[in-house]
């Protein structure tokens, strides 16, 4: 006789079910901690902009594009957007104390891998480098 039996069909199959069940889960959580580092690296790039901003302006400033890298300037660190075609997050970024501190904020923008991230629903950064998160589970933010 040549061929499978119906049975090793089914054994194959149900095979196949439990490491999908195992298998999509699984990736889905390494597609959104990818995601949530992509948010992470750009408030680190906003804040490495903001102390430039400082050392020149004694105060930060709440215009992101007043970040932007000076073109004469190719080792400039920050060009006032990500290089992301697609980002995840939303960036916010507030500035407060005529000047002297900020906040910026990252949110998940719907539709994104991310924006089903119960862990870690926003991702901040503030001027004294101070990193936090909300969700279910803040501390896996950062």
């Amino acid at each position: 006789m040549r061929g499978f039996s119906l049975i090793e069909l089914m054994i194959a199959l149900a095979v196949l079910v439990v490491l999908t069940t195992v298998a999509i889960p699984a990736y889905n959580s390494y597609v959104i901690k990818a995601q949530r580092s992509e948010g992470r690296k750009a408030l680190m790039q906003i804040a490495l902009a903001q102390e430039r901003f400082f050392t020149i302006n004694n105060r930060y400033t709440a215009n992101i594009s007043s970040l932007a890298r000076d073109p004469s300037d190719p080792d400039a660190p920050f060009d006032g957007n990500s290089a992301d075609t697609d980002p995840k997050y939303a960036i916010a970024l507030t500035v407060t104390n005529s000047g002297q501190r900020y906040t910026t904020t990252a949110t998940p923008k719907s539709g994104k891998a991310v924006s089903n991230d119960s862990d870690c629903t926003k991702i901040s950064l503030n001027y004294l480098g101070v990193q936090s998160g909300s969700g279910a589970s803040s501390d896996a933010c950062w």
